[in-house]
């Protein structure tokens, strides 16, 4: 089974004043790639590709107060049988 992941995060500030809080956003992805071949004693070869990515965004308008969102995509890797 061989396996290759690559991974970037970036944070963004979008707001930081005393009248509206701290805002921040939140941008990320995750591309994976999956190969069985014969090594692992399957009779076929199994492939999986799949990028993912997550958006979130904090906003503080407090020092006591945090509100969090985010929206990101899943996979499930496939059975190698």
């Amino acid at each position: 089974l061989e396996s290759r992941d690559v991974f970037a995060e970036l944070l963004v500030p979008l707001l930081n004043y005393d009248w509206s809080g701290y805002l921040e956003m939140q941008l990320a992805a995750r591309r994976t790639t999956n190969d069985a071949e014969d090594r692992l004693g399957l009779a076929t070869e199994a492939e999986f590709d799949a990028t993912v990515k997550k958006v979130a965004l904090l906003w503080q308008p407090t020092d006591w107060l945090s509100l969090r969102t985010s929206v990101g995509e899943s996979f499930v890797v496939p059975e190698l049988n």
